[in-house]
């Protein structure tokens, strides 16, 4: 039995110190050992944990809550003082903070601190009384016309068209009065990005894309008579949007919610980013949106072009011009697709992001060919460019669209294509821009009003534009209608603002995909089980450390990767050349080692990709090497598809759409600076969804839609 501390009971009324120096009434102490030693040696009872024995034995002899209070306080000398009241007090203190998520529980700590300073240790009287019940609550806090929730300044949340909807002018307007220590003056925005960042050209304040909105915002304060002359803050806004089932639904009733965000960002004056998060729209999964991103569009408008808004700067403390501008948006590529009206990702016709290009038809002149494989392997290793590849002058292949205005990539329709819209024998890849699809819509539609193509032939050519079947079919449906693009354009001519966002691109993509492939490599070789049992273990045992930047999970032993996210994926893409290298070892692995050799050089090049990308070290200078290290992935990545892959016809690399778009990294880092800059997973993406579904535990009901963003806004 563990040594007995009983500090004091309060028996009959009568007062007992039974601490061991000070003890009065020893028959007291006795009875209580007699008691723990009965109930810690009885059959029944003996099933009591040490603390449950110990508090109903001081409970039978006096308080066990004043017992447990006082030791929790560590002033057990004055236990017997504490008064009924206080052990009511202390109890239901105790209930209500164990319920408190560790957030509120740090809040409610502050809370009691401010309360502690103003009304016990204040040398002035406070001016407001506390609430006395919850009345007072509710007539001060929460429902009184005058209540403080109620009178706190947030942008108004209204319905429009089955959605909520916030001005994004007004929660511009918010941030501005809300954020302190901004950046004082536009002006000032180059000398800080010389005297206070490093690495430049990485930082999301000195990438290109941030000249150029800064280089425009200047160019309007110049060009626009202002009635007064303010400064001027420039602001920078990503969106983001996408489908989320709320944590109550049930699969055989989702009750799937769409979400739009934008998230205002701006420096400090030591180039630091401050930055808010805003909910724009909710609404129910398969609505329409395109009225609210119309609304969302004209204020852009507004506060990118024409008149300069004026505003009250909290960090200023004084009016303030303000000019934004759309910095990026970032979606994963079906939600993406979806609003920009694009063609599946998978399709031939646009399996790369922003290249109208069919795939199928010229997939041997995209891949590099041997030579030009070995250059490139080659360039990877020593770092040293090599012009075989670079130099665009290669006839058997375009080494992985690296030379896109090869003669090679040129290709013939399907034979439904129009001959009258037919310039030349063949179709060339294209950018797709708004003008390119507006204007090719148009084209096709003078023709199709005067019934000089079929509808067969007017779907052949619009799927050429890189449009999806759903406008495709709206198109020819309402052929007396002019076509433009959906206002998610937010009137940008390319598409260079709609990211490949490296969270889905890389890890729910790129590792994904070759954990899988690798996964039908064991399973055709018949070496799946083997290496099931000699791996057995190893990643839990990682998992088990709770490492912050290695939150892998047990290996699958199947293809499918359920429960695994994200930073599982990048867990493995660090691992990965290390757990992988037990295929060495595996029994009869040795019947295939060239096979082997192949699938270690894809797990060594998409590691080493990976790396590349999300390293804080990673400079422009790396950004050459990069588009080397991608290309020898797909070379590996092609090797050992063709082992295993069941249509020949159609490599990997064109059916999962993350395959190509890795080439665009390239570019997109050129233009956005390091790759952690438009990373989706942060509270400008996807992590912001955790503090929605705290709202929607009740469920869709009422106007669910307003009351979830007004209350965000109000927490905030």
């Amino acid at each position: 039995m563990h040594d007995l501390v009983i500090f004091t009971i309060d028996c009959n009324d009568n007062t007992i110190d039974c601490n061991d120096n000070t003890m009065k009434t020893t028959s007291i102490k006795k009875r209580l050992q007699e008691l723990l030693s009965t109930l810690n040696n009885n059959t029944e009872t003996k099933k009591l944990n040490y603390k449950t024995a110990v508090y109903y034995a001081n409970d039978m002899f006096g308080c066990g809550k004043r017992y447990i209070i006082s030791q929790s306080y560590g002033n057990q000398t004055r236990m017997n003082t504490i008064s009924p009241s206080e052990i009511k007090f202390q109890m239901c203190m105790s209930s209500f903070v164990s319920k408190l998520p560790r957030s509120l529980a740090i809040e409610f700590g502050d809370i009691l601190t401010q309360l502690k300073e103003i009304y016990i240790e204040g040398n002035n009287p406070p001016v407001c009384s506390l609430p006395n019940n919850y009345s007072d609550l509710r007539r001060i806090y929460i429902d009184g016309s005058a209540a403080i929730s109620k009178n706190v300044p947030t942008p108004i949340a209204i319905m429009k068209d089955k959605h909520s909807f916030v001005s994004l002018v007004d929660c511009v307007a918010d941030f501005i009065i809300r954020k302190d220590n901004l950046i004082f003056n536009i002006d000032d925005w180059d000398n800080i990005i010389n005297n206070c960042i490093f690495n430049k050209d990485m930082n999301i304040f000195g990438c290109e894309r941030c000249k150029e909105i800064i280089g425009k915002a200047k160019l309007r304060i110049n060009e626009v008579m202002l009635e007064k002359i303010l400064p001027t803050i420039p602001l920078l806004i990503t969106f983001w949007s996408d489908d989320f089932d709320p944590n109550k639904s049930v699969k055989n009733n989702r009750q799937s919610v769409w979400i739009k965000t934008a998230t205002i960002f701006t420096m400090d004056k030591f180039g630091n980013k401050i930055q808010g998060t805003y909910v724009l729209s909710l609404s129910v999964k398969k609505l329409d949106h395109e009225s609210i991103e119309n609304a969302i569009l004209l204020d852009l408008e507004k506060l990118r072009s024409g008149k300069l808004l004026m505003m009250y700067s909290r960090s200023n403390r004084s009016l303030v011009h303000v000019h934004a501008d759309v910095f990026c948006v970032m979606n994963d590529q079906p939600e993406r697709r979806s609003n920009l009206h694009l063609a599946n990702g998978n399709s031939s016709v646009h399996g790369y992001f922003g290249i109208m290009l069919d795939f199928k038809k010229v997939q041997n002149n995209v891949r590099s060919c041997n030579l030009c494989s070995k250059s490139i392997i080659q360039e990877v290793k020593t770092k040293k460019i090599q012009q075989r590849w670079r130099s665009k002058k290669c006839k058997k292949c375009t080494a992985w669209l690296y030379n896109t205005e090869s003669k090679l990539l040129h290709f013939e329709p399907d034979p439904q294509y129009p001959n009258i819209l037919l310039k030349q024998k063949k179709l060339v890849p294209t950018i797709i821009t708004k003008n390119y699809i507006e204007n090719g819509v148009q084209t096709m539609l003078a023709e199709y009003r005067q019934s000089k193509i079929s509808i067969v032939q007017a779907r052949c050519y619009l799927k050429y534009l890189g449009l999806n079947n759903s406008i495709i079919n709206n198109i020819v449906a309402n052929k007396n209608e002019d076509y433009h693009v959906p206002s998610s354009w937010y009137n940008q001519n390319d598409l260079t603002i709609y990211v490949n966002v490296p969270m889905h691109l890389l890890m729910l993509g790129m590792v994904k995909s070759v954990m899988i492939k690798i996964g039908k490599w064991l399973r055709d070789k018949n070496l799946n089980s083997k290496f099931i049992k000699l791996t057995d273990g190893i990643l839990g045992s990682i998992k088990s450390l709770n490492v912050e930047w290695c939150k892998i999970l047990e290996y699958p032993k199947t293809d499918k990767t359920g429960g695994w996210v994200s930073e599982n994926f990048l867990a493995m893409g660090r691992i990965g050349l290390w757990f992988y290298s037990l295929l060495n070892h595996i029994p009869s692995a040795n019947n295939e080692e060239l096979e082997v050799h192949n699938v270690m050089q894809l797990i060594y090049s998409m590691c080493l990709l990976l790396q590349k990308c999300m390293s804080l070290k990673t400079n422009k200078s790396d950004i050459t090497h990069l588009e080397a290290i991608i290309r020898m992935f797909l070379i590996h990545y092609d090797y050992v598809d063709k082992e295993i892959n069941e249509d020949p016809t159609t490599p990997s690399w064109i059916s999962q759409y993350n395959m190509l778009c890795l080439l665009n990294l390239p570019d997109t880092m050129r233009k956005y600076g390091h790759i952690r800059n438009i990373w989706e997973g942060g509270s400008d993406g996807e992590a912001y969804l955790k503090h929605v579904k705290k709202q929607l535990i009740s469920g869709l009901v009422n106007q669910w839609q307003v009351w979830v963003i007004t209350n965000l806004l109000k927490e905030d």
